[in-house]
């Protein structure tokens, strides 16, 4: 996918000739870590005005946009989706945000009701916590849900993908176990963070991932069962690919922690710029404090945009490189760029 070659190149990622192309997944959840790592709408607004008249320029000149501009205005836009289904505004408060902007909150992120309003097909698999977080803590509850469904998301794809490229081989069957770990893993998550009770068939789910993972991995020919002792014996080794699953998993919470991280520093600002008392009456005094405001506006949001800017970098690409593509997919991006050869004319003076 041409969209996803910028960012590759950027980070001089190249996957080798046998290894997975994985531009189209890593382009699907890079804008969702993209828009809830910034988080901010009025943010995503920013970016899409900044560039656009960026990709205008380049359209007018060169009768075309660069990928590079087309792939950031798409995370652009994916934040302003994300800041708007949670009243995210400059880090505003939601009851101070006008109406027609409260009405895009969808009602998970909006901070009233109980978490009770769980989607009701979700009930027969999901058992809500005793003590139901209501208000402010409802929010974070459900963004820290969807990061760790995200996680287990995209890491059993991973797993279905090693699954399928290893067909027909027996040790195909050892990615299902892993694929089965990671479901067991995720309710353990939710279980250690989010205090909602294990279901039942969690151990179901973990048993049999093991059990097929120490019978199958090593099923690359020859004898079945001396293959079995050989998974047998790495025993230490599997318990620690299981506590790395987990920490993949519970690694996902980044999500949620550094888009909090940038929403807490822009209302830290906005608190700097205009007190609780407001400006005052005006006079002199009141169009100082406006000068002073708008400067602190500007360049609070500025400098949170740009440290924002770097947690994508480092969180986001991070989320894709490490634990999807290397843990779970195994890739050693061992690629190189095309580069054919050329003939050099020589200047004669």
């Amino acid at each position: 996918m041409e969209l996803i070659k910028p960012l590759f190149s950027f980070l001089g990622t190249v996957p080798g000739y046998r290894e997975f192309d994985i531009s189209a997944p890593y382009l699907f959840f890079f804008a969702i870590f993209f828009a809830m790592i910034f988080g901010d709408a009025a943010y995503g607004l920013i970016l899409i005005a900044a560039f656009g008249a960026l990709g205008f320029n380049y359209k007018k000149k060169d009768g075309r946009v660069p990928d590079a501009i087309k792939l950031i205005l798409l995370l652009s836009c994916c934040t302003v989706v994300w800041g708007g289904i949670t009243g995210a505004w400059f880090g505003i408060s939601k009851e101070h945000l006008p109406s027609f902007l409260r009405s895009l909150i969808i009602p998970p992120f909006n901070n009233t009701g109980p978490v009770a309003e769980f989607p009701g097909f979700l009930r027969y698999i999901f058992k809500l916590p005793s003590k139901v977080p209501v208000d402010e803590l409802k929010t974070r509850w459900c963004i820290q849900f969807l990061c760790f469904t995200i996680a287990v998301v995209q890491l059993t794809m991973a797993r279905a993908t090693k699954l399928i490229k290893l067909l027909p081989s027996l040790c195909a069957v050892a990615q299902a176990g892993y694929l089965l770990v990671m479901l067991g893993l995720y309710f353990v998550a939710l279980f250690v963070m989010l205090k909602m009770p294990l279901p039942p068939f969690v151990f179901y789910l973990l048993g049999i991932g093991i059990s097929f993972i120490i019978i199958f991995e090593h099923q690359k020919g020859g004898n079945f069962i001396i293959n079995i002792l050989k998974g047998l014996s790495g025993l230490f080794q599997l318990f620690l690919k299981v506590v790395s699953c987990f920490s993949d998993i519970l690694s996902y919470i980044r999500l949620f922690a550094v888009g909090l991280a940038g929403s807490m520093i822009g209302q830290i600002f906005n608190t700097l710029a205009i007190p609780s008392g407001g400006l005052g009456s005006f006079g002199l005094g009141f169009i100082i404090k406006l000068v002073f405001a708008v400067v602190a506006l500007v360049a609070g949001h500025g400098l949170n945009i740009a440290l924002t800017s770097m947690s994508v970098i480092v969180h986001g690409v991070r989320l894709n490189l490490l634990e999807y593509a290397g843990n779970h997919l195994e890739m050693e991006w061992s690629g190189y760029e095309y580069n054919p050869f050329a003939l050099k004319q020589k200047n004669k003076r």
